[in-house]
C-alpha cells in the first residue's frame, strides 16, 4: 500500500507509504516471532540522569575499544544526551567528559532556536553524526525537520550541520503538539532485498536513481495518531 505523492522539497524525495508492521512490497502474511530476551522489566538509567521531557532513545554498540552509548533527546529544553554503561551499578549513566555532562543544548543551523526533539537516530554507527527528528521550533507552528548534529567537540551548545524540512511534504496536522515522533535508518540492502517499491519511480527501489544520498540510505519518520510511516531518503548534496 503506497501514497500517491509527489515529493515537493528538493533535498528529499518521498519513497511512499509503509506499513508499521512490513516494508516489504509483497508481504502477504505477518510471521510473529517470540521475544528474545527477558521479559523482566528493570531500569536501565541511573537515578536523577534527565529532567521531564525524555523523548527518543538510540542503542549503539560497542565496537572495538568504544564501549556502548545510549544516545537521548529530550524535548523541552531541547537537549542531546550521552550515557555509557557503568558496571557497578549496572546503569547507563551520563558522559560527563566532552561538555555532555548536562546534556548539549540543541539549535537549528543558524544557532537559533529550540528544536522539540522527538526521535533520535544513527546511521553510520561508526560516524559521529546523530539525527533529530522535530516537530516545531519551542512553542510555535509545525516544523517537521530531520536535523543533523556533529557529537564531536566540547561546546555544550550545538548548531545542527544539515535541516531537511519535511513540512511541505507531510499532511497537515491539528496541532503543533501532533507530528514527528520517531525516526530510523533503514540499509539499501534491506529495501533492495525485500523488494521495496519506490513510487516516485513506480518501480523497484533503486539507490542509484538518488545520487548525493551516501551510504544514509533511507529513514523512516512517524506521525503520531496517523498510523503512518513515511520514507525519505535524504540527500547530501
Amino acid at each position: 500500500m503506497m501514497l500517491n505523492k509527489k515529493v515537493n522539497a528538493s533535498i528529499a524525495k518521498l519513497l511512499g507509504f509503509c506499513t508499521v508492521m512490513a516494508l516489504s512490497a509483497g508481504a502477504s502474511a505477518i510471521t510473529y516471532n517470540a521475544w528474545p530476551n527477558a521479559t523482566a522489566v528493570v531500569t536501565a538509567d541511573g537515578t536523577s540522569q534527565f529532567g521531564g521531557n525524555l523523548s527518543g532513545l538510540f542503542y549503539q554498540p560497542a565496537a572495538g575499544s568504544q564501549t556502548a552509548v545510549l544516545w537521548a533527546v529530550q524535548n523541552s529544553p531541547a537537549k542531546l544526551y550521552s550515557l555509557v554503561w557503568n558496571s557497578s551499578s549496572n546503569t547507563f549513566v551520563k558522559t560527563t567528559t566532552n561538555g555532555w555532562t548536562n546534556g548539549k543544548t540543541l539549535r537549528y543551523p543558524n544557532g537559533s532556536g529550540a528544536p522539540d526533539a522527538e526521535g533520535v537516530t544513527k546511521a553510520e554507527l561508526s560516524a559521529a553524526d546523530i539525527y533529530v527528528a522535530t516537530e516545531r521550533d519551542g512553542s510555535g507552528s509545525n516544523r517537521f525537520s530531520v536535523l543533523r548534529y556533529d557529537t564531536t567537540g566540547t561546546a555544550t551548545t550545538i548548531n545542527a550541520t544539515h535541516e531537511w524540512n519535511l513540512t511541505a511534504d507531510l499532511p497537515s496536522v491539528s496541532s503543533t503538539n501532533l507530528g514527528l515522533e520517531a525516526i530510523t535508518w533503514i540499509p539499501d540492502s534491506y529495501l533492495q532485498a525485500n523488494g521495496f517499491i519506490d513510487e516516485h519511480f513506480a518501480a523497484t527501489y533503486n539507490p542509484a536513481n538518488y545520487p548525493l544520498h551516501g551510504t544514509l540510505c533511507t529513514r523512516c519518520n512517524y506521525r503520531e495518531r496517523s498510523g503512518k510511516n513515511y520514507g525519505f531518503v535524504i540527500r547530501l548534496g
